[in-house]
């Protein structure tokens, strides 16, 4: 977990080693500078399928929404419902932070990762806004697939077409 580094005194001759090195240790945690780079541009790609993918429904389904600039918030999943909350599709972030393969959740309900710890209170406020057909911020605990909580912010998002009908929700997720 360190980076030994060593340094010398005397003269740096050819020839004329140092007689004792003087050892310091540095606290760095990680110089993955190049692994760093591969996985933001993993995200980016990653990124650019969910927009693609979600472009292609907005023109099918005539949504006003500019999702370039919704993507462009902080999230690790996104999840597309319809109107009645029924899971339509994740992408791959939802699986890497649930554990669920997208066949798995695909028309079943979001709240099939609540669990004991999930506050009451929050389930209400959340089952108030969706029946309103209004966005909201809220978070939660949700359980992944091997029943292990984490806290969960959600930004839920009404998707309308022309006519001011709501007919989608996207909700983008990340562990706090």
């Amino acid at each position: 977990m360190g980076l030994d580094l060593f340094l010398f005194s005397g003269d740096r001759k050819v020839g004329n080693l140092p007689k004792s090195p003087v050892r310091k240790t540095h606290p760095l945690m990680a110089w993955d500078v190049i692994g760093l780079a591969l996985l933001r541009a993993e995200l980016d790609r990653s990124r650019e399928a969910d927009l693609k993918y979600l472009r292609k429904l907005a023109i099918k389904c005539g949504w006003t929404i500019d999702l370039e600039l919704l993507l462009a918030e902080d999230y690790e999943a996104l999840v597309l419902t319809d109107a009645g909350q029924k899971i339509l599709w994740v992408n791959a972030g939802f699986t890497a932070m649930t554990g669920y393969a997208s066949g798995k959740v695909t028309g079943k309900f979001p709240n099939m990762l609540q669990g004991s710890a999930t506050s009451e209170a929050t389930r209400a406020r959340i089952r108030k806004k969706l029946a309103d057909k209004c966005g909201f911020t809220e978070t939660l605990v949700n359980y992944r697939k091997d029943q292990t909580p984490y806290d969960c912010r959600v930004k839920v998002v009404p998707l309308s077409n022309a006519a001011g009908q709501v007919t989608h929700f996207i909700a983008l997720e990340s562990e706090d």
